[in-house]
């Protein structure tokens, strides 16, 4: 069966998505022998030497605020749940542009026997509890699944979830009605969500990625060191009544960046 990467681009004013894909599939290459595709638009502008096979999606503009541009700005978010029929691979594994591989603990992914898997619990690297969020979302009180990292098989079962979120998707408002969960802007994680819930029979499914997603917040930097990655921010020190300065080694771990410019700083310094 042919395994292989996806990543998905689409640039907008603010972000060169294009440019964090490039980024995440060169760290990528340096830890995994799979081949690697893109799913993009013909005004993205990525590096197409890095990929094995570059497929194309039409994507419409949402907004949403962006707390370090202090504004809404567009964000194109739509063509994930093409990614079943878009994907070149027998296996897949799709993930954010902004999620840097630091190892290849995501091939474990390939030895899955079930078809379809995603994470549906994070951690906040820096422990200090600045990404909050639930497990569990809306009325239901079902699973929250993250969309950043999934792995499927081509099959009848993750076709159903694709073709389920897509639906969802494309009827957004009227499901985030019934989950009583906000609709705006359209997050890929609740359609996702609400379709895990649908196909597995409006019960609370318990087959997902085996680890935790890391999550770096905004309010957090990584820095490159000789020593490797380290975590900074800042800290109120209820004894001295003001803010102190934190930083520990990360782990060789594989992260999500809030952040896109703090992703791509540590990506090109890695790569150097």
């Amino acid at each position: 069966m042919t395994k292989g990467f996806v990543l998905i681009a689409h640039d907008t004013n603010e972000y060169s998505y294009g440019n964090l894909s490039s980024l995440c599939a060169r760290i990528i290459q340096k830890h995994s022998k799979y081949p690697i595709s893109l799913i993009t638009d013909h005004d993205t502008k990525y590096d197409n030497h890095i990929f094995d096979k570059v497929l194309f999606a039409e994507t419409t503009f949402n907004q949403r605020y962006d707390i370090r541009l202090d504004s809404k700005i567009d964000w194109k978010n739509t063509s994930r749940s093409l990614a079943y029929n878009l994907s070149p691979y027998d296996q897949t594994i799709l993930i954010d542009s902004d999620y840097l591989m630091l190892n290849n603990n995501l091939e474990k992914l390939f030895d899955q026997t079930t078809d379809f898997l995603c994470h549906n619990s994070y951690v906040d690297v820096s422990n200090e509890g600045y990404f909050q969020t639930s497990n569990w979302m809306g009325s239901a009180y079902i699973s929250n699944c993250w969309a950043t990292v999934i792995y499927y098989k081509k099959s009848k079962y993750a076709e159903l979830i694709f073709a389920m979120w897509k639906h969802v998707q494309e009827n957004y408002i009227y499901y985030c009605g019934i989950y009583n969960i906000p609709n705006i802007p359209y997050r890929n994680d609740y359609a996702l969500s609400i379709a895990m819930h649908m196909i597995n029979g409006q019960i609370i499914h318990k087959k997902f990625i085996p680890w935790q997603l890391n999550h770096v917040p905004l309010q957090a930097k990584v820095i490159t060191t000789k020593r490797g990655l380290i975590l900074t921010y800042d800290k109120y020190d209820a004894k001295l009544e003001v803010n102190v300065d934190k930083a520990f080694l990360l782990s060789n771990s594989n992260l999500h960046f809030l952040d896109k410019k703090n992703f791509e700083s540590v990506a090109n310094e890695l790569l150097v």
